[in-house]
């Protein structure tokens, strides 16, 4: 299983979307609501519904609408992922004296449903991926480093354990990230091993 990256919209767009009228904004991602309650295990289609919401600013209404759906849906972890995934839409909003705050509360909130996630499915790589990415964006000085490496060399773990047949070109971001995450903490003959090892697959 994978989780789709919503691609950057251009400039343009994004300020027209935001122009909308308040109406027309609201019928929009009403819309994407439904659809996504509908097919709640769908990745592609929740992704497309969060960038939408960040494209129009609607940061806090995406979180919202995901907290609610794990709420009602618990048994889907797809909406628990996307949730996760909200929470790191929102840090980019963080500003002002209270920043600091804001981002670690956020980060915080993804780690608890990654941790959720993993809890009942250690092995689901998309789940370990996102923890792993979480860490590694902490600032070095709360060490969350080696766990972000130790997710990473799971990720690793999982991939090399299926075998070629399963390989996937966005596996090669286990590598990257392993890499980066020993360098973070001091390992940096580890990190060039981690890209060595990448290098080779």
């Amino acid at each position: 299983e994978r989780t789709s990256t919503p691609a950057p919209a251009p400039a343009a767009s994004i300020a027209a979307e935001i122009a909308l009228p308040p109406a027309e904004r609201d019928a929009l991602l009403a819309s994407l609501e439904q659809a996504v309650r509908r097919q709640p295990d769908d990745p592609a289609l929740a992704s497309r519904y969060r960038a939408q919401c960040v494209r129009l600013a609607e940061h806090e209404r995406s979180v919202r609408f995901f907290e609610r759906l794990a709420g009602e849906i618990a048994d889907s972890r797809n909406v628990r992922l996307q949730l996760a995934a909200a929470y790191i839409d929102q840090i980019p909003t963080c500003g002002g004296v209270a920043a600091v705050v804001c981002k670690g509360s956020l980060a915080r909130g993804s780690l608890d449903q990654l941790d959720h996630l993993l809890r009942d499915d250690p092995e689901w790589w998309p789940a370990l991926y996102c923890r792993a990415m979480n860490h590694l964006h902490w600032p070095r000085a709360l060490r969350h480093s080696a766990a972000s490496a130790e997710d990473f060399e799971h990720c690793v773990a999982i991939q090399e354990a299926a075998g070629e047949p399963a390989a996937q070109p966005h596996f090669v971001r286990s590598y990257i990230g392993l890499g980066d995450a020993r360098a973070k903490d001091g390992d940096f003959d580890g990190a060039l091993a981690a890209l060595k090892a990448g290098l080779a697959v």
